[in-house]
């Protein structure tokens, strides 16, 4: 399977891109502890911790954070539980 390197360009990338994103998802639901957490193209848009802030918590489909993370940033309660420890907004489909 190719993954794209420059955004999704059809419907068939999305679905495939979906399926990878959620794959790790499951992975991380194992993971060593983290603080936040996200998959996608361009998901390097975080570098540090210290860029993220609560409007990201609130509109970032996919965004896995840790409780601490989550109440230092007065996070949303529309933030479900991921795993035990951890929130995030459900990844519903890449973009």
């Amino acid at each position: 399977m190719n993954v794209t390197r420059s955004g999704i360009g059809s419907e068939e990338e999305r679905v495939q891109l979906t399926a990878i994103a959620l794959l790790l998802y499951e992975e991380l639901r194992s993971a060593p502890a983290f603080r936040y957490a996200i998959a996608g193209v361009e998901a390097e848009a975080f570098r540090t911790i210290h860029e993220l802030d609560q409007r990201d918590l609130e509109s970032i489909d996919g965004l896995v954070v840790s409780e601490g993370v989550w109440k230092k940033l007065n996070g949303p309660d529309t933030m479900e539980q991921f795993s035990p420890g951890y929130r995030w907004h459900p990844l519903v489909s890449a973009r």
